[in-house]
């Protein structure tokens, strides 16, 4: 099974949890990788979660980026598609670049490049 990444859509941060994820990721389960992206378009924050709407019940008491959250794109990385989360968080932070998030951040170029290969295709463009 491939590794399944929805694009970029809009975003209710202030909707009832049960209604953030769509239908048709919710089809894909709650666990995955999720970059948050404020009204410019501008990538915020990538995390990774067993139980999205979860995680994101706790991003909206405590992130400080949450209120500028307009848009979320999600990937599903299905047993055997032959990535794991964690390794394309880390792939996405090292070169992405987003500013709300520490750890992960600016790894000696040798992991950098090691961890490409597992940056999930962007939420928004091409």
């Amino acid at each position: 099974m491939e590794p399944k990444h929805f694009r970029a859509r809009p975003f209710d941060r202030h909707a009832d949890w049960t209604r953030w994820l769509t239908d048709d990721e919710r089809a894909f389960g709650h666990s995955g990788l999720y970059r948050f992206y404020g009204a410019n378009c501008r990538l915020l924050y990538v995390g990774i979660s067993r139980h999205m709407e979860v995680r994101w019940s706790a991003h909206r008491t405590t992130a400080k980026w949450w209120p500028l959250a307009r848009f979320v794109a999600v990937s599903f990385f299905p047993a055997g598609c032959g990535v794991w989360p964690d390794l394309a968080e880390k792939a996405s932070i090292a070169h992405e670049d987003p500013p709300f998030n520490s750890n992960h951040k600016n790894p000696p170029r040798s992991t950098a490049l090691r961890l490409h290969p597992y940056v999930p295709p962007p939420g928004f463009g091409d």
